[in-house]
C-alpha cells in the first residue's frame, strides 16, 4: 500500500473515533436522571428502559422518593412493592 493512502486511512480513523467519543455520551444521556434525583423502574418492564419508568407507579414513588429521600447517599438502590397483590416490583436507584 503506498504511503499517502496508508495515512489517508489512518486519519480516517482517528476522525471517525473521535466522532464517535464525542457522540457516545450524548447518546446515552436520555437513560440517567440527574445527579441527586431518584429513578423507579417497574422490573416487568425492562428492558425498555422509557416504558419501565413512565409506569404510573414507578413515576409515583419517584416523586415521592425526590421529595422525602433527597439526603440518601447517590447508590443507593431498593426494591419496593407499590401494593399488596399481584403487582410487579419496583426497582428505585439514588443518581
Amino acid at each position: 500500500m503506498k504511503r499517502p493512502v496508508a495515512v489517508t486511512l489512518v486519519l480516517l480513523g482517528m476522525a471517525l473515533g473521535c466522532g464517535a467519543t464525542a457522540v457516545a455520551p450524548i447518546a446515552r444521556s436520555w437513560a440517567q436522571p440527574a445527579s441527586g434525583r431518584w429513578a423507579c423502574y417497574v422490573v416487568d418492564r425492562f428492558p425498555d428502559v422509557e416504558e419501565a419508568r413512565n409506569w404510573e407507579e414507578a413515576a409515583n414513588i419517584t416523586a415521592g422518593f425526590n421529595k422525602v429521600a433527597a439526603h440518601v447517599p447517590a447508590g443507593a438502590v431498593l426494591a419496593v412493592n407499590p401494593k399488596a397483590g399481584p403487582y410487579p416490583s419496583v426497582a428505585c436507584v439514588k443518581y
